[in-house]
């Protein structure tokens, strides 16, 4: 067999493909000669870039990572911290696939909506990224001084930054949560099922771990901004209530039954959950 040619974005559309595949058919649809046929790549293309099922699964875990974190740069004002550009390319997310596509992360427009399972129905890939859009890493050059980390220290021009506005993280934390409960739906389920898959299957922890730490270090920068005292510990919460608010209304028992997700009813949740990790309103230095 001839070698498979090598392309940007050949790694991508393997991942992009394989959640797919599990959105759709749950993990017994994931194999290799499966994400050939559906990204219509030549016999032994997946197995080239991914030799074994863990390799495949570990792909999907970072491709996950990497979606979520680009919604996060699209979410608004509201959430700045750490972005995709000023994360350290040692640590802490590891060696993602966009580390491996000099393209950038590949975020397309998905077609023309989501289908009845929340799935985008733009072909191979749509599931992942979900309602699709621009490329998610904005434009440092709008940022006078260089890219904003959102830290609680000053600013790369050296300026005092302001502590973060509560309200308009809340807001943006709920419009982050509203994609993820619709045209986001698919993915999320999916990185539900292949969490569980690393508790079943040891090998895949370490993956599964290196992967979700960049949410929990944007989170970190998120709330230093908004005067977390302890921001690593605020983070880790936060991202815990997150997972389960999606895990109740995406799977959860009464997920069926539950009204269509509510903009005004999530910015609620989200800054009852802010409020919650944060010190209370009104200690000095403290604001609302």
């Amino acid at each position: 067999m001839s070698t498979p040619e090598r392309g940007p974005d050949r790694r991508t559309l393997i991942a992009d493909t394989a959640i797919d595949l599990v959105a759709a058919g749950g993990l017994r649809a994931l194999t290799h000669r499966a994400v050939d046929g559906a990204a219509r790549l030549p016999a032994g293309s997946t197995s080239y870039y991914f030799r074994t099922r863990t390799a495949l699964i570990a792909a999907c875990y970072q491709r996950l990572a990497d979606l979520d974190l680009a919604d996060l740069d699209l979410a608004g004002p509201g959430l700045t911290g750490p972005r995709l550009t000023d994360l350290d390319p040692a640590d802490p997310t590891g060696p993602g696939l966009t580390d491996l596509d000099p393209a950038g992360p590949g975020l397309t427009g998905a077609g023309s909506g989501p289908d009845a399972a929340g799935r985008g129905s733009g072909g191979p890939g749509a599931a992942a990224r979900g309602s699709g859009g621009p490329d998610a890493v904005l434009d440092d050059d709008a940022c006078p001084g260089g890219p904003d980390t959102g830290t609680s220290g000053p600013d790369r021009a050296g300026r005092p930054r302001p502590p973060g506005d509560r309200d308009a993280a809340a807001v943006a934390l709920a419009a982050l949560l509203h994609r993820w409960l619709t045209s986001g739906r698919a993915r999320q389920l999916v990185r539900f099922e292949l969490s569980l898959e690393a508790a079943r299957r040891p090998e895949l922890e370490p993956d599964l771990h290196r992967a979700g730490r960049g949410a929990r270090t944007r989170a970190a920068g998120i709330l230093a901004a908004l005067g977390a005292d302890r921001p690593e510990e605020a983070a880790d919460l936060l991202v815990a209530w997150t997972d389960g608010l999606l895990y109740d209304r995406l799977a959860g028992a009464t997920a069926r039954s539950r009204p269509a997700p509510d903009p005004a009813e999530l910015a609620s949740v989200a800054r009852r959950m802010i409020d919650a990790v944060l010190p209370p309103v009104g200690r000095p230095g403290v604001r609302s």
